[in-house]
């Protein structure tokens, strides 16, 4: 039995939740007692949640009808199916969107939206090590077996996805802020014959728990310089893809910041990358996790199987897709717009600045990376990482500003952070 202390503050136990139990369904009386329980919990979770990488900043309370159809986007986004009850006149203007966003506009880019990060990353995984092998072979005698290379603070996602697709890896160290170290990341590929095994470079844009941003332009720079033609990027944006190119101007020729030491970084098909991975419930915001693909299409050497039982291409991972997450990415785009994440961003930052200096304020050794969101601080006691559902990592914890957090939810964190040093010094004084 779990015992939480609701919105109402009053301490209540948990209903049976056991489905087994009663063999003819639960009576409505303790049906709606679940139901109410679980809400308040939700509640008060939300209510002082800062420790991870999602907006709860939102309101599809206008699109609920769609709950009532099961929405199917099967298949390949841009060739309809039979199933007809489906999304894709909407998730077609969402992936443009990103196209227009990743400058891949005006090329021949192709993507899709997916259950979330891990798919979208395991899929840009794939389509690296098929191009590798299949660009390579005219080169070498043998079939060339790429290397996947990526930092430490890579996202757990990529080590399991390359396991699951046996490919081959080498971790770089990062520097201490998180991002991978590029002269330690060039000499492990010279060390390699990377003709015969051509690199597959993962790169992080917000890595999981310092936000730190690989430096993909001085890899490419030092790639050709060393005269490495043959490889492939992907890009793992699960946070930043969705947040820095909202710190540049429309015309993208001049941060909005004003600023050259917070130059914001390019990761995008501006640069010779294969393939970008970004979620969507991070810093839009949805309620179940989802993210989206993006590659161009001469990435892709593999062929795709045309399937009659859903009447098109087989070109996804998952084949069955969830319709609903196109509506609700569609609906918030259009809503906030190109200006609306704009302003999102630049508020995120700001708290996170702000978020900054008081926990310093608070007693607590707190610090950030150049245009991060992610305030990393002495990991406070165990009652405040519950509370606030705060990630750490052994002395360490951290908050992302995301799109909800205000300075009043910050100030609150900080009376927090005050007390429980305030405890240790009452302690210290017996």
């Amino acid at each position: 039995m779990v015992i939480i202390e609701t919105q109402k503050n009053r301490l209540i136990s948990s209903p049976s939740f056991s489905l087994v139990e009663h063999q003819h369904g639960l009576h409505q009386d303790h049906l709606h007692e679940c139901i109410d329980y679980l809400l308040d919990y939700f509640r008060l979770k939300s209510s002082c949640f800062a420790g991870y990488q999602v907006n709860l900043n939102f309101d599809y309370s206008p699109l609920f009808d769609f709950l009532n159809f099961n929405i199917n986007n099967v298949g390949d986004p841009y060739i309809n199916s039979n199933y007809g009850i489906n999304s894709r006149i909407m998730e077609q203007p969402v992936i443009e969107f990103f196209a227009d966003l990743f400058h891949a506009f005006d090329k021949d880019y192709w993507g899709y939206i997916t259950s979330g990060g891990t798919e979208a990353n395991m899929y840009g995984l794939y389509t690296g090590r098929v191009f590798l092998e299949f660009s390579s072979k005219a080169s070498t005698s043998s079939k060339p077996i790429p290397i996947a290379y990526f930092s430490e603070d890579t996202h757990y996602s990529i080590r399991k996805a390359l396991r699951m697709l046996n490919i081959a890896q080498k971790v770089i160290p990062s520097t201490t802020k998180g991002a991978i170290q590029v002269p330690m990341l060039i000499e492990a590929i010279l060390q390699s014959d990377w003709n015969s095994h051509p690199p597959l470079i993962v790169v992080t844009m917000g890595t999981s728990f310092k936000g730190a941003y690989d430096n993909v332009e001085k890899i490419v720079v030092q790639l050709y310089k060393h005269n490495i033609k043959k490889f492939y990027i992907h890009v793992d944006a699960a946070l930043g893809g969705l947040f820095l190119p909202f710190l540049e101007k429309r015309n993208r020729e001049r941060s909005v910041l004003g600023s050259k030491s917070n130059q914001v970084p390019i990761f995008d098909f501006r640069l010779p990358i294969g393939s970008i991975a970004v979620s969507g419930h991070k810093i839009i915001g949805t309620p179940f996790p989802c993210a989206v693909f993006m590659t161009l299409r001469k990435n892709m050497a593999y062929e795709w199987e045309e399937i009659d039982y859903i009447g098109t291409l087989d070109s996804t991972l998952s084949g069955s897709r969830n319709g609903l997450a196109a509506i609700l990415l569609w609906y918030a785009i259009a809503t906030k717009g190109f200006n609306g994440f704009r302003k999102q961003a630049l508020h995120m930052l700001e708290m996170a600045n702000y978020a900054t200096m008081q926990i310093s304020k608070a007693g607590f050794n707190a610090w950030k990376n150049d245009l991060g969101l992610s305030v990393v601080f002495d990991r406070p006691p165990e009652w405040i990482v519950r509370k606030w559902s705060l990630s750490t990592v052994g002395d360490y914890a951290h908050i992302f500003t995301m799109g909800h957090i205000n300075r009043k939810l910050l100030d609150e964190l900080v009376k927090d952070l005050k007390q429980s040093k305030q405890v240790v010094s009452n302690i210290h004084d017996r």
